[in-house]
């Protein structure tokens, strides 16, 4: 497990840490770029982890170097609240 803090959420799915390292939510699927749906799990992203201290836990490694994992702030399971906000889109 490691930590860091999110400086910034890229999309519904991804995120930066203030120590430059992107970090992919695993098993999250946002909806399509430009549709309110995306515009929406963005905005949840930001709610939930913009700013705020971070554990994660790294699956692997994607082909565009990003960071693939399970993320919590605090007790909540993100990867969790984000698949089943979406689910619900």
């Amino acid at each position: 497990m490691q930590t860091g803090v999110v400086e910034a959420v890229l999309d519904g799915e991804t995120f930066r840490l203030n120590t430059g390292e992107t970090v992919r939510l695993a098993e999250v699927d946002v909806p399509e770029v430009g549709s309110p749906a995306y515009a929406q799990a963005f905005e949840k992203l930001k709610q939930l982890v913009e700013g705020k201290a971070i554990l994660y836990d790294q699956r692997t490694i994607d082909g565009y170097g990003q960071i693939v994992a399970d993320v919590w702030v605090n007790s909540l399971y993100i990867n969790n609240e984000m698949h089943r906000f979406i689910s619900l889109l």
